[in-house]
């Protein structure tokens, strides 16, 4: 069975989420934790650096199963983007998804030089 723990959403309240700022701090952290591998890992085609625009999830076990898919989207590398921009600029969630400063300069290294390989077609 998935850890239960990753089907955090349903025990926070929409309202609270906007109108609490420590409810807030906490569904963040929440997701952090949760998305921490996604964004770092299993969301990331590991020749390119870009996002795959989706992978499927094993429903019991919560674990990736069958083939992502192999294609990006724009929204979801700005998404990345924005994590990794944000985890550099200090923002204590962001920085919770990386191990450190080194793993985020990578990423985007790695993603920057896939960028140019492709605008050079």
């Amino acid at each position: 069975k998935a850890d239960q723990t990753c089907r955090f959403a349903p025990t926070f309240q929409t309202s609270d989420i906007i109108d609490n700022q420590q409810t807030r701090t906490l569904f963040y952290q929440a997701w952090a934790k949760m998305e921490s591998r996604f964004i770092k890992s299993a969301g990331i085609d590991k020749s390119t650096f870009m996002t795959f625009d989706g992978q499927p999830l094993d429903v019991d076990s919560g674990l990736p199963f069958g083939t992502p898919h192999l294609f990006s989207a724009p929204s979801k590398e700005c998404l990345h983007l924005a994590v990794l921009a944000q985890a550099i600029n200090g923002h204590p969630i962001a920085t919770e998804v990386f191990s450190d400063i080194q793993e985020i300069f990578t990423l985007l290294k790695e993603k920057a030089a896939n960028y140019e390989k492709f605008n050079a077609l």
